[in-house]
């Protein structure tokens, strides 16, 4: 059996059956002190460990010639050079793993009277035959660098010689169930790299509708579609990145296994899902089983959709298109999961009783060491296998709200007619997923790519439009159905500053959901993915609550500028770098100063005079206050209007006799065609700021704060989640 040597000291390899990594090498692994430490460490060599100076012991070895790794043929190979190192612990209670830069801190302390010796070997996997077995790869991409490390445990009486000699030659390289089986109870092996881990996810979503109307319909219909059937799913998934696969010896032939991910390391993930078999529709095709589930038909084939009028191309576009934002969601969710880990816990942790395991567990471990997670993490039942962690289950349970948004469901005898005439589109940030009419898909063509996307910007606009007519809708007291329309904004980042979370503790306050430690979160956050979904709910009484007071009155333009102003401030006001901008809600004398300027030069001149703190206001931020100010004004304008249509729609329906149909009445159906107008004229200038939290903000404020809201802020570091009346 090749040898491991340290020429220097004296100490090579002995015969061990419990070792793994001698009996992997294919030539003698020679190393030697790097320059200026071989003095310091020989020193050492005969003091028991409790006494090394482990400043003067740690750090580098030297690799005195080419060697190789593999199981029977070369899999990585190990250059000359300094690619390998050892550390030394010995102060009772000191964590050993902690000193990784990959996940938290472990339970491997050093115990009293005990030590641990470290040796790590760094090489790159070789392209060869034998490395796509991955026997010995773990994964690792081929041309990649590879790391093998082994934390050995051992008395603190022990020499420093002796523990080094001891180390190397029990050095385990957890390559097969074989090597751990020769782990020591609180030893430690691990192996890092850069590749792809595969790693299954199942899970349901709930379905949930989100009726939207893209006008005020003349005919009342009901709609048709349910809401909050689940849908099993399942997945096949994959991490691309830098990551660790760590073994730790709990007890006699019991281990953990975990899988970390390289910290502030960037990575990329896939998925694959398909619907589950409990679905009952062969269990492949998640548009069947989401559009069953949102019809009260669960068991839907291509069959059905052919009777119900669907065209074959028709069909695969809407299951192509349902897939990828399935897709879509749950990828975004575990981007969001894996970027959190540098901040605690492994992506998946398993406990393993090698002595329980049978066939098939066996193969599942044997493959999760070759960086293949699927099967192991796709069975709960799995003998001698206990699942401790998965962020792949802790993902899903944060995606499992699947939102259909049905644009111009109001104008379709059938779901299944709006299906056949329209076309469905996905947000490619959050996965939400589009139903629209035919109105809808032609107006907005030129929106929508060729991979039926449609950007998270113009989803934003589109999304304000159509909840101000569905709310209006909502509001004419004319659905014979309970109507509850959803606002919801999104917003993703791969890489924020603390000025964009800033922005979203804002906009969770404005909500009435405050974060309690929204300073302590900021001073300790670090900036990668980030992610803000707020939702608001608005049930008819609500919605009515917008535009009329308890009396039926029409609210006033005076009420919905005090909103406007209000969510500006509550946006703005708590930044520094722009509490300017909230000067429009907080300074009455500014904004009246403003609103009678009459022309943009003239209101760029007033602002022109303000001092904050002394200073005038910069040109940049000036421009921004007055583009706040003309989306409250085109607001207040657009709201009161839309109020006083209102008004006088449900005044006459009131003194209509009951035996009457609305419809059947000259004077309402005129009244309801200048609501449609209005309505019309309000999208047509919509602002920009209105598809913004700004908007939905707003909403919220001119609801009185009774809309049901929901928000939740994740970050890399946390995730804030908080709700009002959500279900």
């Amino acid at each position: 059996m090749p040898e491991i040597r340290i020429d220097d000291l004296g100490i090579a390899t002995v015969a061990d059956p419990d070792a793994s990594l001698p009996g992997y090498l294919l030539q003698t692994l020679r190393l030697a002190i790097a320059p200026g430490g071989a003095q310091q460490l020989a020193a050492q060599l005969d003091r028991p460990l409790r006494d090394v100076d482990i400043a003067q012991v740690r750090g580098g070895l030297l690799v005195k010639e080419n060697a190789g790794v593999g199981n029977g043929a070369l899999e990585w190979n190990v250059s000359g050079g300094a690619n390998a190192a050892l550390e030394v612990w010995n102060e009772p209670g000191a964590t050993v793993l902690g000193a990784q830069k990959f996940g938290p801190k472990s339970d491997l302390t050093v115990p009293a009277k005990g030590a641990y010796v470290s040796f790590s070997l760094r090489g790159q996997v070789t392209g060869g035959p034998s490395a796509a077995s991955g026997d010995l790869t773990f994964g690792v991409t081929a041309g990649a660098s590879i790391e093998a490390a082994y934390y050995h445990p051992l008395s603190a009486n022990t020499t420093l010689k002796d523990g080094l000699s001891a180390g190397l030659s029990g050095f385990v390289l957890p390559g097969d169930l074989e090597d751990l089986g020769k782990l020591p109870t609180k030893a430690a092996a691990s192996v890092r790299g850069s590749g792809k881990i595969k790693f299954s996810v199942s899970g349901s979503l709930s379905t949930v509708a989100n009726p939207l109307a893209v006008n005020i319909p003349a005919i009342d219909r009901p709609l048709g579609v349910k809401a909050g059937a689940s849908v099993g799913f399942e997945a096949a998934a994959a991490y691309f990145g830098e990551y660790e696969i760590r073994v730790v010896g709990l007890s006699k032939r019991r281990v953990s296994l975990g899988l970390y991910r390289g910290a502030g390391a960037s990575f990329d993930i896939s998925i694959s899902a398909s619907a589950g078999v409990s679905a009952g529709i062969g269990g492949t095709d998640l548009a069947s089983a989401i559009i069953g589930a949102l019809a009260g038909k669960p068991k839907l084939d291509r069959d059905f959709f052919l009777q119900a009028g669907l065209s074959d191309e028709r069909i695969d576009d809407l299951q192509s298109t349902v897939k990828a934002a399935v897709d879509r969601k749950l990828a975004a969710s575990l981007e969001l999961g894996f970027g959190g880990l540098s901040a605690g816990g492994p992506a998946f942790l398993f406990t393993i009783d090698l002595d329980a395991l049978d066939a098939a567990s066996s193969r599942a471990v044997r493959q999760a060491l070759d960086g293949d997670f699927r099967a192991i993490t796709a069975a709960d039942d799995f003998a001698g296998v206990r699942l401790e962690r998965s962020i792949a289950h802790d993902s899903v349970k944060q995606s499992s709200r699947l939102r259909l948004n049905l644009f111009g469901i109001f104008n379709y005898d059938s779901l299944f007619e709006m299906l056949r005439k329209g076309r469905e589109v996905y947000d490619p940030a959050s996965g939400e997923i589009f139903f629209l009419d035919e109105a809808t898909a032609n107006r907005r063509q030129s929106w929508i790519d060729n991979t039926r996307q449609i950007s998270s910007e113009r989803v934003a606009r589109l999304m304000a439009d159509t909840v101000l007519i569905s709310l209006s809708f909502a509001a004419s007291a004319e659905s014979k159905e309970s109507l509850s329309v959803e606002h919801w904004y999104f917003e993703y980042q791969r890489k924020a500053n603390a000025g964009a979370l800033k922005d979203h503790f804002d906009a969770a306050a404005a909500l009435g959901l405050e974060a309690d430690d929204t300073a302590e979160q900021l001073r300790k956050a670090r900036f990668g993915r980030l992610a803000l979904l707020a939702e608001t709910s608005y049930d008819g009484p609500t919605a009515r609550g917008i535009f009329l007071d308890a009396g039926g009155k029409a609210r006033s333009r005076s009420y919905f500028e005090t909103a406007g102003r209000r969510a500006v401030t509550l946006l703005e006001g708590g930044d520094d770098a722009d509490a300017a901008r909230a000067i429009l809600g907080s300074d009455d004398e500014v904004f009246g100063a403003i609103s009678v300027a009459g022309s943009h030069q003239a209101a760029m001149a007033e602002l022109s005079k303000v001092r904050i703190g002394g200073e005038s206001i910069p040109v940049t931020v000036r421009e921004a206050i007055y583009a706040d100010y003309l989306a409250i004004a085109w607001w207040a304008d657009a709201m009161s209007a839309l109020a006083a249509k209102l008004s006088q729609l449900n005044a006459l329906r009131q003194t209509l006799p009951g035996n009457v149909t609305p419809d059947a009445v000259n004077a309402f159906r005129k009244q309801r065609k200048e609501l449609q107008d209005c309505l019309a004229g309000v999208v047509s200038r919509t602002k920009p700021m209105f598809g913004e939290p700004w908007g939905l903000v707003a909403l919220f404020l001119a609801s009185g704060g009774r809309a049901a809201a929901h928000v939740r802020i994740t970050s890399d570091e946390f995730q804030f989640e908080r709700s009002r009346g959500w279900s």
